[in-house]
């Protein structure tokens, strides 16, 4: 009899075991990990998990809170595939690259970026190379397919994307900006997410010599909203290009807006059947049957 007892309680404590969720991988909730950058090394200022170092690569492998600070010339960021939750708080970093992206969030992965102090991010990758090296980037942040970026905090980043783009996202990708001043300047686009753009508050200085903010993707990506929804903040935007440009829906409910392209409305470099210099602009490529929106209210 006893053992009997004894075996119908391992078995409703293996069936409680089934049945009670499982929490997802991730470090320690109420833990932050604290790790400082230098040229040769990032140091564990306050060890924690869901993390691996390998030289100056910090890579994140579990969702939680990251504190990143500190000073690199050669340094970059990178959170796996497929995470939830994730905050990485850059808290007074300078980092560059010339190898990849400063900072990559992998496909399907969604992460809060904190400013905190001012950081500054270079990417200085060789265009050159676009097309044959594999770990090219080609962004100082770079959101790959499916991926969401919000950016909160009260601090300053300054994105320097001397190779082609300052914040990229790649087909169905994500950006959310609710705080902060973002500082970018891009050899093409400051800052470009294929699928949404959505802008609630901060402040946005964006230097482009192509556009400065845009929702554009490929003639071949379908699944990718295009849409560009602006709700508060201010915008001061130099572009060779487009100022804001959504493919589908440009929507603005509010803000302030300073936008200048090319060298003007009185430029005399302007080629209309080769360029596009437009303020705010909409466009999904189409003529007359366009299905293109541009909403201002408020």
């Amino acid at each position: 009899m006893k053992l009997r007892k004894w075996v119908c309680l391992a078995l409703a404590l293996l069936l409680l075991a089934v049945l009670l969720p499982r929490p997802e991988a991730r470090a320690d909730a109420g833990q932050t990990a604290a790790l400082t950058f230098s040229d040769n090394a990032i140091t564990e200022t306050a060890p924690g998990a869901g993390y691996t170092l390998s030289g100056t690569t910090l890579t994140i492998t579990a969702a939680g809170t990251y504190r990143i600070s500190g000073q690199c010339a050669e340094g970059s960021v990178i959170v796996s595939k497929g995470l939830r939750n994730v905050t990485l708080i850059l808290d007074d970093l300078n980092l560059t690259s010339a190898v990849t992206a400063p900072i990559v969030v992998k496909k399907e992965s969604s992460v809060l970026l904190t400013l905190e102090g001012e950081s500054t991010l270079t990417d200085n990758e060789d265009a050159s190379t676009e097309d044959t090296n594999a770990d090219f980037e080609g962004a100082c942040i770079k959101v790959k397919s499916g991926g969401s970026l919000t950016v909160s905090g009260d601090g300053t980043l300054n994105a320097a994307g001397n190779a082609k783009n300052g914040l990229k996202g790649a087909a169905q990708s994500a950006l959310v900006v609710d705080g902060g001043c973002l500082n970018v300047q891009a050899a093409n686009n400051a800052v470009a997410f294929d699928g949404s753009v959505e802008i609630n508050a901060g402040t946005l200085n964006l230097t482009a010599d192509g556009d400065g903010l845009k929702s554009e993707p490929d003639e071949t990506d379908a699944a990718s909203a295009g849409t560009v929804t602006v709700r508060g903040g201010e915008l001061t935007i130099r572009a060779q290009g487009d100022g804001i440009h959504a493919k589908t829906d440009l929507t603005v409910t509010g803000g302030s807006f300073d936008i200048r392209t090319l060298d003007g409305c009185q430029s005399r470099s302007f080629n209309s059947d080769a360029m596009s210099c437009k303020g705010l602009k909409a466009s999904d490529g189409a003529a007359e049957d366009s299905a293109s929106r541009i909403t201002i209210s408020g």
